[in-house]
């Protein structure tokens, strides 16, 4: 196994680890934001370095949008939507890959790439009636550029990402189901 591969393993397991530890901290949906859906959005640009046989440079221009539910039973459903000039346009099933968990106020997702990875945090007021966004992509002891797993090109790997533009509403009724 190369040194490259056992990092990004013990990235993930580390990763990993955490979830679990959080999982066991973490809170039940408050009962303020049952029955509510969140809608997230952010702007992020980036210098991507595909792994296929060109392995060119290219300046990556991306909006993302994830659409969150909270059931009655305080359950977190999800989807996400990518829209980029790199590869084709994509509407995911988030709960595939964003694992959401309460603590403290705060809803939270981390999503491990092949090396680094996705936080998501969306904090909120006392009512649950707004809501903050943030948003970090990192690597392990920020050593290295992110490589994510592209659908058309391989492992691509990523370096001076911005994010910008983070927005977060809170409204009422399943965005999942009666999309606005």
């Amino acid at each position: 196994m190369t040194r490259r591969r056992a990092s990004a393993r013990l990235f993930v397991m580390a990763l990993a680890g955490l979830l679990v530890a959080t999982e066991a901290r973490a809170e039940p949906a408050p009962a303020a934001l049952r029955e509510k859906s969140l809608v997230l959005s952010w702007s992020r640009t980036f210098t991507a370095l595909s792994g296929n046989a060109s392995s060119q440079l290219t300046s990556v221009a991306m909006l993302l949008t994830a659409n969150v539910y909270v059931s009655p039973q305080g359950r977190v459903s999800s989807s996400f939507q990518q829209v980029n000039n790199f590869e084709d346009s994509a509407v995911h099933d988030g709960n595939a890959f964003l694992h959401w968990r309460f603590a403290n106020r705060v809803l939270v997702s981390d999503q491990a790439f092949v090396r680094g990875g996705r936080r998501i945090i969306v904090s909120f007021d006392d009512g649950f009636d707004t809501c903050s966004l943030d948003v970090n992509y990192f690597t392990e002891g920020g050593a290295g550029p992110i490589i994510v797993r592209a659908r058309n090109n391989g492992d691509v790997e990523e370096t001076n990402n911005v994010i910008s533009s983070t927005s977060c509403s809170v409204q009422q009724g399943n965005i999942l189901v009666n999309p606005q």
